[in-house]
């Protein structure tokens, strides 16, 4: 007497799924990327204009709402592109435009950026350039009425290494802004001889 038996191969649908999800997640994140960059495509083009930075200044004179104009930049390209398109990179490299605004002790400045990262800076080829990008912040600071510039990251050391600017605010900002965070983490202690680590960077 034969016995047959039937056998049932189970096919795994474990990496099909993977696959799915890994899908969904690579869209979602063309998505994502698109509403962070579209934005301030967007706002360069109907805000970066110098007449309507000079009607800003003249409202701001009288406010003062304004405290400075504040330059920013990506701390590599992978970085730059996550905000913005890479056609445009060469255009915004040394090319200040809007990005934002930034709220700190209760004064406002407006945030340029350009897409130059750090290892642009020390080439000595991009002196002129670094200067048409102080020169450009320093006409934007005059439009729109505000007291100072200032500048992110390694910009500060290197424009004033390069005798490009003659005073560096942002070390100043700095030791205050460090300062507060001091005085706000210890006064979040009850007790004065709860013990509190401070770094220094």
């Amino acid at each position: 007497m034969n016995h047959v038996t039937s056998v049932t191969t189970e096919v795994p649908v474990t990496s099909s799924i993977r696959e799915e999800v890994a899908k969904k997640r690579g869209w979602w994140r063309i998505i994502r990327s698109h509403f962070r960059r579209l934005p301030l495509e967007i706002l360069n083009i109907f805000i970066n204009h110098d007449w309507l930075f000079w009607l800003i200044g003249a409202v701001n004179k009288h406010i003062g709402f304004i405290e400075s104009v504040f330059l920013v930049y990506p701390a590599s390209e992978r970085y730059a592109l996550a905000y913005v398109y890479r056609h445009r990179l060469p255009k915004v490299m040394w090319n200040p435009w809007p990005c934002g605004l930034l709220w700190q002790n209760k004064k406002l400045s407006l945030m340029f950026c350009i897409s130059a990262t750090n290892g642009q800076y020390t080439d000595p080829m991009n002196v002129e350039n670094l200067r048409r990008v102080s020169e450009r912040m320093e006409k934007l600071r005059q439009l729109l009425g505000a007291k100072r510039k200032t500048f992110a990251g390694i910009l500060p050391g290197v424009l004033y290494f390069k005798r490009i600017i003659h005073d560096a605010p942002e070390a100043d900002l700095t030791a205050v802004a460090v300062s507060q965070a001091i005085d706000s983490v210890n006064g979040g202690y009850p007790f004065l001889w709860t013990p509190c680590l401070h770094f220094n960077g």
